[in-house]
C-alpha cells in the first residue's frame, strides 16, 4: 500500500500551500484515518472544535454522556446530521449521519448511529488521478448515570472504499473494515464541573488491489494489511450558565500498519455563548503539537423544548491530508427531536 499512497502525495506536494506541519513522513494509509479522527458530526459539538469528552448532551463522542441528562427529561430521540467538508483542490466529502436514542430505564440510555461518506469524482493536485472515497458505519452506544458518576460503552462498525484511477484504468482500490471499541466515564467532582474521559481501540484489516505500469505492460498485484488505532481523550468543562459550557479535551492518538506508525496529540477548546434562551452562538479551535491550528464557529436555534437546530463552521481542520487536497472548509447542520 505505501508505494502508491507516497506516489500520489508526490504528485500533489507542489501545487497546494501545506501547514505548519504536513506529515510529510506519515503514510496516506495512516494519515487519512488521522484525519477523519478530527471529525464531529454534531454541529454543536464541532462549533466548538470538537471538545466533548465532559459534555452533557448526548452529542458528545464520549458514550457515557449520552446518559447524563437524556433519560431525566425524555425516553425517545431523533436526529440527523450533514456536513460538507470542501478542499480547495475540488475534492468534496458529503457526511450523513442518521441517530436514534432510547432510554431503557434502569438498562441505562441506548444511541444507535448510522453513518455515510460520500466523495466527489475529482483529480488529485496536478496529477490524472481521480480520488474516490466511500464510507458506511453503523454504532451503538450504551451509557449510564449512577448519580455524580457515568459510564458508558460502544461499538462501531464501519466499510470503507479508497480508489485512485484514471478514466481508463484503477491504479489503487483500498477496502477497510474497521471494528472500533469505545470506552468512556463522566463525573461531576462540583457543581458546575465536569470531568470526562473516553478512549476508543480500532482493528482495520484492508485489501489493496494495485495496477502498476511496467516496460513489460499492466502488472497486477495485492497486498494485505492491518491498520490499528488507539485513542484516548481526557476533558473537563464548566457550565457558566446554564447549558452553556466552556469546555477543554486534550487528546492522544496513535495510528499504525506495515508503512509505520503516526502519533498525534491534540487540544480542542470552545464555549457557548447565549444570546437568549432560544439563541446560542459558539466559537473554538482545534489545535496540534505540530504547529496545526483550525478554528470554529456555530450558533444553536432552540425554538421550543426538545428542538433544536444547530450549524457549524469550521476551517483548515484537517491538517493531515492537506498535501494531497490542500485548505478544508467544513459546514454542519445538525437537527434533533426529543420526545
Amino acid at each position: 500500500m505505501k508505494h502508491y499512497f507516497l506516489l500520489a502525495g508526490l504528485f500533489a506536494a507542489p501545487v497546494f500551500h501545506v501547514g505548519a506541519d504536513d506529515f510529510s513522513g506519515e503514510d496516506f494509509s495512516l494519515r487519512l484515518p488521522a484525519a477523519l479522527s478530527r471529525f464531529s458530526s454534531y454541529a454543536d459539538v464541532a462549533g466548538k472544535g470538537g471538545a466533548s469528552a465532559a459534555g452533557k448532551f448526548g452529542s458528545s463522542e464520549n458514550p457515557a454522556v449520552i446518559a447524563w441528562s437524556f433519560p431525566a427529561a425524555y425516553d425517545y430521540g431523533v436526529s440527523a446530521q450533514y456536513s460538507n467538508v470542501a478542499f480547495d483542490s475540488g475534492t468534496r466529502l458529503n457526511f450523513s449521519t442518521e441517530v436514534a436514542t432510547l432510554d431503557a430505564q434502569t438498562l441505562g440510555t441506548f444511541r444507535f448511529a448510522f453513518a455515510q461518506v460520500r466523495s466527489n469524482d475529482h483529480v488529485l493536485g496536478n496529477a490524472p488521478l481521480t480520488f474516490t472515497y466511500d464510507l458506511n458505519l453503523g454504532r451503538i452506544d450504551w451509557g449510564k448515570r449512577l448519580g455524580a458518576v457515568a459510564l458508558g460503552a460502544g461499538f462501531s462498525h464501519a466499510q470503507s472504499a479508497t480508489t485512485f484511477r484514471t478514466e481508463q484504468l484503477v491504479f489503487a482500490d483500498a477496502e477497510r473494515k474497521t471494528s472500533t471499541l469505545w470506552l468512556g466515564a463522566l463525573w461531576q467532582p462540583a457543581p458546575r464541573w465536569l470531568a470526562g474521559v473516553f478512549g476508543n481501540f480500532g482493528y482495520a484489516p484492508t485489501r489493496t488491489d494495485f495496477t502498476t505500469p511496467t516496460p513489460f505492460g499492466l502488472v497486477q498485484s495485492e497486498t494485505r494489511d492491518i491498520t490499528r488505532q488507539l485513542l484516548v481523550r481526557p476533558g473537563i468543562s464548566y457550565e457558566w450558565r446554564e447549558h452553556a459550557l466552556l469546555q477543554l479535551d486534550y487528546e492522544y492518538a496513535r495510528f499504525w500498519n506495515d508503512t509505520g506508525s503516526l502519533e498525534v496529540h491534540r487540544f480542542r477548546l470552545g464555549g457557548d455563548l447565549p444570546l437568549a434562551r432560544f439563541f446560542f452562538v459558539r466559537a473554538g479551535a482545534i489545535m496540534d503539537t505540530r504547529g496545526n491550528v483550525g478554528w470554529t464557529a456555530g450558533c444553536g436555534f432552540y425554538p421550543r423544548k426538545g428542538v433544536t437546530f444547530d450549524f457549524a463552521y469550521q476551517d483548515d481542520v484537517f491538517p493531515e491530508i492537506q498535501r494531497e487536497f490542500s485548505h478544508a472548509r467544513t459546514l454542519n447542520a445538525s437537527v434533533s427531536v426529543q420526545f
